[in-house]
């Protein structure tokens, strides 16, 4: 994956310096910034997927339970990138004092929880515009008792 990011030129358009060198740096936690970008993409193909379907309530309904899982499993893997970026330095240096392990690899911890964060953000706000668009359409559509008079 990091040889991808390198070879195509077209990759630093779309993703900061920033990001690819946090990508890059932190290896410890790197598995979680892969989960919450497959968390993204999932939530963001489920979305338009319901958009765009025929039957949006059924199909909302259905997928519902997924969705609560992807706007709330973020924060959980920010949490745990947190703990373990700590618990692996830990590991590694066990003469060190507990502060200077926990100061020096805090940014690890630190951006993992806002990474969640962020993504938490998203994935509830777009849950609630797709929510909202299929309660205002099926408002606009169905009928109420007061047009037939």
């Amino acid at each position: 994956m990091l040889e991808i990011l390198d070879s195509l030129p077209i990759i630093n358009l779309l993703i900061s310096e920033t990001a690819v060198s946090i990508y890059k740096g932190q290896v410890a936690v790197r598995f979680i910034y892969d989960i919450l970008f497959l968390i993204l993409f999932l939530m963001t193909w489920l979305s338009i997927e319901i958009i765009f379907n025929k039957n949006q309530r059924h199909f909302f309904t259905q997928h519902y339970i997924l969705m609560e899982f992807l706007i709330n499993f973020p924060i959980t893997l920010g949490v745990v990138g947190t703990l373990y970026a700590i618990s692996i330095e830990v590991a590694e240096n066990n003469t060190k004092a507990i502060h200077d392990v926990i100061t020096s690899n805090f940014g690890a911890a630190v951006v993992t929880t806002i990474i969640g964060a962020l993504v938490y953000g998203y994935c509830f706000l777009l849950q609630a515009l797709v929510s909202r668009y299929i309660n205002n359409d099926s408002e606009e559509t169905i009928p109420s008792s007061n047009d037939s008079h």
